[in-house]
């Protein structure tokens, strides 16, 4: 079986996708059906990046593929699962609040925990059709035309560039032995020092106990915690991830992203941001499971609008400086701005530094 798949329309505007998404009920043939929830495709993304949330219940396996296409990371938001990467020689287990890495051309897999289910968010860069055109042909709708495991592993290799294992001699190419491997022993995460960034793409695993303070002062970002998960130094450039656990009333005053688009998906609380777009201010009050997008030079600000404030996990494509700004931001670089001397020297810095340039007061548009 040969299906086609339909090219949409790319394009890269505000957008605001509210829990749960367009849920797809899908299966391999053989296997249990679990639920995957669409919240960013490439077509809405300049495809740059397509992001899902995926339900497994406990013992839930994926066997091994190959993406061609893609890099894949995932965010682990409930339970215990492990990633089998053989062709690095690795065997990850990453529980709530963790974010494994998986670089393009390397087998991988998952196995939930016995002990319970799991929820996990999925971020393929870029993003291809594979979401959610590969899940939609597995829906599980009851169709007598609904295809065997064959049909599945030729149309997945076909349509979208993903090798399934299946012990056959059919095996994609292979990337240099040499790219294999993580940096480290313990495959973490490296925290990138700004003068000493050596780009490479290698699986790791995020670290959820480093956790960082943020402030900037002048009431931004006041008690702010953050939790890294992907630097563009670690992935190719591809993703960037923080963490960031915000506090009640916060706010990030209206700035102006130049080198990066940027997503926040709502893990608790609620976050309301508003988007300058050429066709007017676009407001989204987001809440947990929600997924905000907002592209590069176009103005943008929020606040945390709950009660209890908000955690959000905030990424960017490319993946090039924000997590690198955060970091600094970490080491109190901006934290004095009391005086406008001190201001205008932090907004500078910050311009010149990473791209990003804040408003004077009236300049952001009225709704």
């Amino acid at each position: 079986m040969t299906t086609q798949v339909a090219q949409p329309v790319v394009s890269n505007v505000p957008f605001h996708i509210e829990a749960p998404g367009r849920v797809i009920k899908w299966a391999v043939p053989g296997t249990p059906a679990v639920e995957m929830s669409v919240l960013a495709e490439g077509s809405q993304t300049n495809g740059q990046i397509s992001v899902a949330e995926h339900r497994y219940p406990a013992g839930y396996e994926i066997g091994l593929h190959t993406h061609m296409f893609e890099d894949e990371g995932w965010y682990v938001a409930e339970g215990t699962v492990t990633f089998p990467m053989p062709d690095d020689n690795l065997e990850l287990t990453a529980t709530a609040g963790e974010f494994v890495w998986h670089p393009v051309r390397r087998r991988h897999g998952l196995r939930v925990s016995e002990d319970g289910p799991a929820r996990l968010i999925q971020f393929l860069t870029p993003g291809t059709s594979l979401v959610p055109s590969f899940f939609e042909q597995l829906k599980v709708n009851g169709s007598p035309d609904s295809p065997d495991l064959a049909q599945v592993v030729e149309s997945s290799k076909q349509n979208y560039g993903v090798y399934l294992d299946t012990g056959s001699d059919d095996l994609p190419p292979r990337t240099p032995s040499l790219n294999h491997g993580p940096l480290t022993s313990d495959a973490k995460l490296i925290v990138p020092p700004r003068s000493d960034q050596h780009l490479c793409n290698r699986p790791y695993k995020s670290d959820k106990s480093d956790v960082r303070s943020l402030k900037i002062g002048r009431g931004m970002m006041t008690d702010v915690e953050a939790t890294f998960h992907a630097f563009g130094a670690q992935t190719g450039n591809a993703l960037g991830m923080v963490e960031i656990n915000w506090g009640p009333g916060d706010v990030a005053g209206a700035h102006v992203h130049t080198l990066e688009d940027e997503g926040f998906y709502v893990l608790d609380g609620e976050i309301t941001l508003r988007v300058a777009a050429p066709e007017g201010v676009v407001t989204a009050v987001a809440q947990a499971g929600d997924l905000v997008w907002a592209p590069r030079e176009l103005a943008h600000y929020y606040e945390m609008t709950g009660s209890e404030g908000a955690r959000v996990l905030v990424f960017e494509v490319p993946g090039g400086s924000l997590g690198e700004f955060f970091i600094d931001i970490s080491k109190m670089r901006a934290a004095d701005i009391e005086s406008d001397e001190a201001l205008a020297e932090a907004v500078r810095w910050m311009g010149d530094e990473f791209g990003i340039y804040f408003l004077a007061p009236g300049e952001f548009p009225e709704e």
